[in-house]
C-alpha cells in the first residue's frame, strides 16, 4: 500500500533530452526500474521517484490522455512519515519544470484527486484549480487544502489494513 502524487505533462522535445534536463535539476539518475526501461525509478528524499510515458485513460476531470508523460514520488506505509515532503516535492517540481522548460500539467494526489491544473498565462504560471496565479508560499496552502482529509498519514490506509487483517492477512508496516 502506497500514496503516489504525481504530476502529467507533455514536452516538445525528445524524452532523452527531458530526461536529462531533470536529472541534472534533480540531481539523482532515474534508472530502469525492474529491468523495464520504460519504467524509470530513483529513490530522492527517502521517497520513490519515477519517471515514465503512461497508458492512462481520463477518469472524471482527470484527462491523462492529454499527457504523455508521468512523474511521480510515491511512499509506501513504512515511510508514510515523508507524505508532507512528497507533496512539496511534488509542488516544487513542477514549479522547477515550468521555470526551466515552461512545462504545465495536472497535479494528482493516489490517481484519484485533482489537487492543481497549471496553466502558463504569459509570464505567470496559473492554477486553475485555486483560480490563483502559483505564488510561494500560498500555493503550497493552497495544495494542502485540496488534498483528501488524512491523506498525508497512515491512517489514510487504516481501513484498508484492518480489512486485510481481518481476512487474515498479514500486513507490513515496517
Amino acid at each position: 500500500m502506497s500514496i503516489t502524487i504525481d504530476f502529467f505533462f507533455n514536452y516538445g522535445g525528445n524524452i532523452e533530452s527531458l530526461l536529462k534536463d531533470l536529472e541534472n535539476w534533480v540531481g539523482c539518475y532515474f534508472l530502469p526500474y525492474e529491468n523495464n526501461p520504460d519504467d524509470l525509478y530513483c529513490r530522492f528524499l527517502g521517497m520513490e521517484l519515477s519517471f515514465s510515458e503512461h497508458e492512462l485513460e481520463n477518469d472524471r476531470d482527470l484527462d491523462f490522455e492529454n499527457f504523455k508523460y508521468e512523474i511521480g514520488i510515491r511512499t509506501p506505509i513504512p515511510d508514510a512519515d515523508f507524505r508532507t515532503q512528497q507533496l512539496l516535492t511534488m509542488a516544487s517540481l513542477t514549479y522547477a519544470m515550468y521555470r526551466r522548460l515552461q512545462i504545465s500539467g495536472i497535479l494528482v494526489f493516489d490517481l484519484q484527486s485533482l489537487l492543481a491544473r497549471y496553466e502558463i498565462h504569459g509570464e505567470k504560471l496559473f492554477d486553475t484549480i485555486s483560480k490563483k496565479v502559483v505564488e510561494y508560499p500560498e500555493h503550497l496552502s493552497n495544495l494542502f487544502k485540496v488534498i483528501p482529509k488524512d491523506a498525508l498519514n497512515a491512517s489514510w490506509e487504516s481501513p484498508t489494513i484492518e480489512y486485510l487483517e481481518n481476512l487474515g492477512r498479514q500486513v507490513e508496516n515496517s
